[in-house]
Order: structure tokens, then C-alpha cells, then sequence
């Protein structure tokens, strides 16, 4: 209840941020589509886990320099796949605010007369929480481990993910280890 209305609060908030849903990210990386995921959350709470194959930005950086590490995560993501037009990217933080914010930046930045590249910026709606209460795919900080818990970020958002979904760094991760739940 509180995460769907975060939702319709960022939806408000950042009308420029393109959204994606959670079960069409989940359908695209299912189909084999080239996504990019970007994680815009603090290095700590990436560290705890995140979507798999996901890259992190720092979510305060200057907007050029987030347009940069951007486009470094596409360039090789390109580099090793069959893509043949533009990757689509998406996203993601807890509940989309920050992302959302990073989403309009990338945006704006992608509009200015210089910018030649072509990218299809989103943000996954509900982000990391709806995708982990959902119960779909997590790893670790290191990628190799699937996981199905989340860094609460604080006792407010944190209200917002299914409390037996809470990890913080220096917890015990191999009680909540997840099953097999890698996208091919």
C-alpha cells in the first residue's frame, strides 16, 4: 500500500521519467532483450544486493558525469552482444525517486544539441523493492549469489519492503539466499 503510493508520488513528481514496470523488465530480460540496468542507490545498499548484471552509478554525481558512466555501461554492454540499434536503459533505486531524478538528468542531458547518442532512458517503477517484494531475482554484492533480500535504506522507506526482506551489510546473507532465480 505505502510502495504504491510512493509510486504514484514519483509518477507526479518526475513526469519526464519514462517508466517501466517491473513484470515487463522481468519479460524483456526473460525474451533475451539488451537492457542495461543501472543501479542509482548508494554503493552500500548495491553492496547488499542488486538486479543481476547491473552497474552502479553514483547518484549524486554531476549530470555529465552520470551521462558518462551511462554510456561506458552501454558502449560494453554493445561490445558484447548482437545489439544492432540502441540498448534500452533502465534504472532503479529503492522506490524510483532517485531514479527517477537520475532518469530526467540522463534526459536532459541527452537533449542538448552535442549529445550523439541515442539511448532509451527508464525507470523501473517501484524499483528495488517491488521487484524484491515481488520475489523476483536479486544477487549479492559480488553477482554470484541470488538473494532475496534488499538494503532497507532507512526505517521509513524500509516500510515500504517486506520486512523479512530487510538485509543490512553486516547481517548474516546466507539465511536468505535465494533459489535459482537467475534470468537467462
Amino acid at each position: 500500500m505505502l510502495l504504491t503510493a510512493m509510486m504514484a508520488t514519483v509518477r507526479a513528481k518526475f513526469p519526464g521519467a519514462t517508466q517501466m514496470s517491473t513484470s515487463e523488465l522481468e519479460k524483456r530480460l526473460a525474451g533475451g532483450d539488451e537492457v542495461v540496468l543501472v543501479d542509482t542507490r548508494e554503493k552500500l545498499e548495491f553492496q547488499v544486493s542488486h538486479l543481476p548484471g547491473a552497474v552502479h552509478v553514483d547518484p549524486n554525481a554531476p549530470r555529465e558525469e552520470l551521462v558518462a558512466a551511462v554510456q561506458r555501461a552501454v558502449d560494453v554492454r554493445a561490445a558484447d552482444s548482437d545489439a544492432q540499434s540502441s540498448l534500452d536503459v533502465v534504472c532503479y533505486c529503492s522506490v524510483g525517486w532517485r531514479s527517477s531524478k537520475v532518469v530526467e538528468a540522463i534526459q536532459t542531458e541527452l537533449q542538448k544539441p552535442a549529445s550523439c547518442q541515442s539511448m532509451q532512458v527508464y525507470n523501473l517503477e517501484g524499483s528495488c523493492f517491488k521487484w524484491a517484494n515481488e520475489g523476483r531475482c536479486l544477487v549479492d554484492g559480488s553477482g554470484e549469489h541470488d538473494v532475496s533480500y534488499a538494503h532497507p535504506y532507512d526505517s521509513t522507506f524500509g516500510s515500504m519492503l517486506e520486512r523479512e526482506r530487510w538485509r543490512f551489510p553486516d547481517g548474516d546473507q546466507s539465511q536468505n539466499r535465494g533459489q535459482g532465480c537467475r534470468i537467462s
